[in-house]
């Protein structure tokens, strides 16, 4: 992974997806977006010394999985208890990637995660720098970007 920024968003991603979830993620090598095949999605916005957004689109069935995992749940999570782990972790990673970019003593403040059931609607600011990567997580994917303006 040559980006710089691409490399630390995928550490956060993995440290966070292994420790809060219990799921093993690792790196793509084709890192396409999912086309069509998304089943959920998430965008967290940050302002700070930078501002911008995390975003994360899941394809396949392991948000069932994620929201057991991190709820210590013994039975078949609900539609709510998967949103809710999905913008939880999307917020955890984004809070972990952001002392890459502003410091280790940097204030950010972070948006509620917004969580859909489908794609994403479109970045009102598509422009700024991106990192963008897949990761294989427990029998899915997820494809998440980081959109940094400033």
């Amino acid at each position: 992974m040559r980006n710089p920024l691409a490399a630390e968003l995928a550490s956060a991603a993995i440290a966070t997806f292994e420790q809060l979830a219990f799921l093993p993620a690792e790196v793509l090598e084709d890192p396409d977006e999912p086309d069509g095949q998304v089943t959920a999605s998430c965008r967290v916005r940050f302002r700070g010394p930078a501002s911008g957004a995390l975003e994360m689109e899941v394809a396949g069935d392991f948000l069932g999985e994620l929201a057991a995992n991190m709820l210590g749940l013994e039975g078949e999570p609900g539609e709510t208890e998967r949103r809710d782990a999905l913008g939880e972790i999307t917020n955890v990673i984004c809070g972990n990637v952001l002392p890459h970019l502003g410091g280790p003593t940097a204030v950010f403040d972070l948006s509620p995660p917004e969580v859909f059931p489908h794609p994403l609607p479109p970045c009102a600011r598509p422009d700024g720098r991106l990192a963008y990567l897949a990761l294989a997580v427990g029998g899915g994917r997820a494809a998440i970007r980081l959109r940094v303006y400033g």
